[in-house]
């Protein structure tokens, strides 16, 4: 047995809606011109039911033509106005990009949606709903399954190798070096980052297994140096105290680094890190150096098997993580810690969320213009590049099944219509008489 066709066919539906007018504008004029016909003897009503035919004839016939025109030309004649659709295809594609261009990407428009539907809030809600985050877990697994296999590509690791060596064979290694020192230092930066580091020394220097360890080399110093200290007994007591003498001095030393900007040593820091951006900058024998290293760096096949090992090894265990079930991969628990550790962020704190609402409404408006006129000229083209007939047949596919209802309302309403005027040319008639 012959399954039934799909009703959610679109030529289907089409072909279904056509059947159906035709049958109305074939049947309800029929009908009644064989009524008409039926009540020959009684001539008032014999009229009315064959003005309703002739009338009922007529609107079918003109809304045929009307919804026809639309998409072709009726019977294949040049009549004007006709195939309005594959005709105005330019205009069409055209229109239908300026008005989603002012109705839908307007910045305004876009503004206007962020605002309302407050896409940071929904976001922190649906972060917060553990069966998403485990969601966004075995997604970021699969995207990493797809990126091994992308650089597994032999292809693409070559061209990545050729990529990487170019960029690095045209960096100034000694002019990008003292660029970032230069960074790093603007501000007194650095100060700050040798007082952090003296305030780490002092408390290093605290603790007790630091002094363990300089009592430990001082003796072995002074029984190799000085090996009478040792047979007379003082190499114990001499190594302690110098110790503690020693740290004493260092942490001294270091806090008064740490209290005092002007300190001699932090001006003497200063002048070594000037130097030495401008030696970085500008002295071409130190330039050529950097470029010599970075030669042999490209070229040294000690650094590529390293390389190539510490790849194999990291790309072994993702490899291995992300072959395990999503529940006990480690990258994907991690993904999703993340992504419940955000929603909760955003949902706990409504500043940030404001904040980042604020950002997104104003990153909306920046690229509504650009993003609007990139999708507006791809509507606008695409629809131009289509083939007017196809055009106007998907166009019919989709809205000519309603079209065809516009018919049979033409058929019902022209024989009413035609009704009303039999009736009331026979009332004047009868008024004049």
């Amino acid at each position: 047995m012959t399954p039934d066709p799909n009703p959610t066919d679109p030529a289907l539906r089409l072909r279904q809606a056509k059947r159906g007018a035709l049958a109305v504008l074939l049947g309800v004029p029929g009908g009644l011109y064989a009524a008409s016909v039926a009540l020959a003897a009684h001539p008032m009503p014999s009229g009315l039911c064959r003005a309703m035919a002739e009338a009922a004839l007529v609107g079918g016939l003109a809304d045929w033509f009307a919804v026809v025109a639309l998409f072709r030309r009726p019977l294949n004649l040049p009549i004007r106005h006709t195939a309005v659709i594959p005709s105005n295809q330019a205009r069409i594609a055209d229109n239908l990009g300026r008005f989603i261009h002012e109705k839908f990407l307007d910045a305004q428009a876009l503004a206007g949606l962020m605002q309302r539907t407050d896409p940071v809030t929904q976001l922190a809600a649906w972060f917060s709903v553990p069966a998403n985050s485990q969601r966004i877990g075995r997604h970021a697994v699969t995207l990493v399954r797809h990126g091994l296999a992308l650089v597994d590509d032999k292809r693409i690791q070559a061209f990545v190798a050729d990529a990487v060596q170019a960029f690095i064979a045209k960096v100034d290694l000694s002019q990008a070096l003292g660029e970032v020192l230069q960074m790093l230092t603007r501000d007194g930066r650095h100060q700050q980052l040798l007082t952090d580091v003296l305030g780490a020394a002092l408390e290093y220097l605290k603790q007790d297994s630091v002094r363990e360890a300089i009592v430990a080399r001082l003796l072995t110093w002074m029984k190799t140096e000085h090996p009478m200290l040792d047979k007379l007994g003082l190499s114990d007591a001499l190594s302690g105290w110098s110790a503690d003498k020693l740290r004493k001095v260092l942490a001294e030393l270091l806090q008064e680094m740490s209290e005092r900007p002007d300190h001699d040593y932090r001006q003497a820091f200063d002048r070594l890190a000037e130097r030495l951006v401008q030696r970085l900058q500008h002295d071409d024998e130190l330039r050529q150096r950097a470029d010599a290293l970075k030669r042999q760096l490209l070229s040294d096949p000690h650094l590529l098997d390293f390389t190539r090992s510490v790849w194999h090894d990291i790309r072994q265990w993702i490899s291995d993580d992300i072959g395990r079930p999503a529940e006990e991969s480690v990258m994907a628990a991690q993904v999703q810690r993340l992504g419940q550790w955000v929603g909760g962020k955003l949902s706990e704190d409504e500043a940030l969320r404001r904040s980042l609402a604020e950002h997104v409404v104003q990153l909306s408006a920046d690229l509504a213009p650009r993003l609007a006129d990139h999708l507006v000229r791809h509507i606008r083209n695409t629809v131009r590049a289509w083939d007017p007939q196809d055009m106007a047949r998907q166009v019919e596919l989709h809205i000519g099944p309603d079209l065809q209802s516009i018919r049979i309302s033409g058929t019902l309403v022209g024989g009413l219509i035609g009704g009303l005027l039999f009736a009331l040319a026979r009332g004047l008639e009868w008024v004049g008489g």
